[in-house]
């Protein structure tokens, strides 16, 4: 009798996966025989792990960036899971240079070594790594032991080498708590790590102590962390039981509601969150929450999207694989991830109408593709010579030489001739090199002469070079401005706290200036 009456009920669910079931089936016997007779027939000898690996990558490619198949030994997969693990105290990017560090952490292994921004890791332990994830694999570890890095800085021949230690970095969740003008609160979220909600309620009270009239939190560049985190900072502001996320997967029984759990710290005052497109995952989460229950007013730019929840599955031989398995939603419905994820989503169930999603008190909101601000306000456009700068962090460098032979002052301004001075040492360091078009004309100069000797073209290529770096110094020359102001910042970090920097230079920050703004104006 139960039979029958689960055939009846679930008929069309049978239907449909019976259909999946053969699928799976027969082309898993297509890509077996594929595997077999190359293996056995093809020319040369192939490896039958690493032939594999390859496929299996190639296959995930055609999903999001997010899915990944992961070849760890177990000791590796327990490190992961746990997370017990030893960093170094630095972040690093992929760019055509190769893996290059992007933030040294103060305090921590790495910049007590000596490792700056800019430097490139070209082996670790010896071995060479091309990629973030072999770079991961091979740093992560247990705290204590150490890891050999071999480093290419610009501006020096030879490649240096660091013995680092691994150790657990415990990073601070807020590195800024100040009180601004007119008694408007400032707190910088960093990332949403362990701690982030209580070590924000107790930023908070501090605040509240000297007197706090409104706040701006700041989500800027905060690539997001822990789920239960970004609740717990949500609840700081949100009556108890209010809904924050909603994370839904294929199925509807896949679907979960998280709700702020705690009696807000900072339930009614004025509040601003500062977002723009380095904001993602837990930051969107919290700045979705707050707008869609009218809770904050959004200033910025629009988020990164990143609203995807990622499963470690277990496969087989130590071999794991991380897949998307579900969306992150706003309590108005808004889906956070920017669409399509792959490249078979062609269907409508992700593509959302604008009208459709409401604050709580009936304003319309943008849907889909990340967070849009309430007030749009991009920061202030750099000329491309000073992102380039600002990409190896070349005026850091020129800082650590200068600032120490400096007298520590809030009041600090560089000269004329410091300013020259660091322009001097971005052409000693050779900073046009570092840019794309120099190095495509020394790409191209170099294929010509393999070819033969077109000495009127070479020579052509080499006075475009000229050109193109006199051009970039020019513009460095007329933003000497911008150069004064990134030389002042460096050295006060140098000198003072973060905290007391940001009360020294916010006025040149655009959408903290607009936060403040917002705040004075009665809503």
């Amino acid at each position: 009798m139960v039979i029958p009456f689960l055939l009846l009920g679930t008929g069309g669910w049978l239907a449909t996966n019976t259909d999946l079931f053969f699928q799976i089936t027969r082309n898993l016997e297509i890509f077996s025989k594929v595997y077999r007779l190359v293996l056995i027939n093809y020319t040369d000898e192939i490896d039958p792990s690493r032939f594999m690996s390859r496929g299996i990558q190639a296959m995930l490619m055609a999903l999001d960036p997010y899915t990944t198949f992961i070849e760890s030994t177990a000791t590796d997969m327990e490190l992961m899971m746990s997370g017990n693990t030893g960093g170094l105290g630095i972040s690093v990017n992929k760019s055509g240079d190769g893996l290059v560090i992007t933030e040294v952490i103060e305090g921590f292994a790495a910049y007590r070594e000596g490792l700056r921004v800019g430097d490139v890791i070209t082996r670790v332990d010896s071995v060479q790594v091309s990629s973030l994830s072999d770079l991961s694999q091979k740093v992560r570890g247990k705290p204590g032991t150490t890891v050999l890095l071999d480093i290419r800085r610009p501006g020096t021949r030879q490649e240096l080498q660091f013995m680092v230690t691994r150790e657990r970095n415990q990073l601070s969740n807020i590195p800024v708590s100040v009180m601004l003008a007119d008694s408007v609160g400032y707190i910088k979220l960093y990332r949403f790590n362990k701690n982030t909600g209580s070590d924000l309620r107790k930023s908070i009270q501090a605040l509240q102590k000297q007197g706090l009239a409104g706040l701006i939190l700041d989500l800027r560049g905060n690539p997001g962390g822990r789920l239960d985190e970004a609740v717990q900072v949500s609840s700081q502001f949100l009556p108890l039981n209010t809904l924050v996320v909603t994370m839904k997967g294929r199925s509807e029984e896949s679907r979960q509601d998280f709700f702020s759990d705690e009696r807000p710290v900072y339930g009614t005052g004025p509040l601003v969150v500062l977002i723009d497109s380095l904001s993602a995952s837990a930051s969107e989460i919290v700045a979705g929450a707050l707008q869609d229950h009218d809770r904050a007013t959004l200033v910025g730019t629009r988020s990164f999207g990143k609203g995807l929840v990622q499963t470690i599955h277990p496969v087989a031989y130590e071999t794991s694989l991380k897949m998307t398995t579900a969306r992150y939603y706003t309590p108005s419905g808004r889906c956070i991830q920017v669409e399509p994820i792959n490249e078979f989503d062609d269907s409508d169930s992700t593509k959302t109408d604008s009208t459709a999603f409401r604050t709580d008190s009936g304003r319309p909101l943008k849907a889909a593709n990340g967070i849009s601000p309430d007030i749009l306000v991009s920061a202030k456009p750099l000329p491309a010579a000073i992102r380039l700068i600002e990409r190896y962090s070349m005026v850091s460098w020129f800082a650590d030489s200068l600032a120490p032979r400096l007298t520590p002052s809030l009041g600090f301004k560089p000269t004329n001739e410091q300013i020259s001075g660091l322009i001097g040492f971005l052409k000693t360091n050779r900073l046009a090199s570092k840019t794309y078009t120099s190095q495509d004309l020394a790409e191209l100069k170099a294929r010509a002469l393999t070819f033969g000797p077109y000495d009127r073209f070479v020579k052509s290529l080499d006075e475009s070079a000229m050109a193109f770096e006199n051009d970039l110094y020019a513009e460095l020359e007329s933003n000497r401005e911008i150069l004064g102001s990134m030389i002042r910042r460096d050295c006060l970090l140098r000198w003072y706290p973060l905290g007391e920097v940001v009360l020294q230079t916010y006025q040149s920050d655009r959408q903290l200036i607009q936060a403040v703004s917002t705040l004075r104006t009665p809503r």
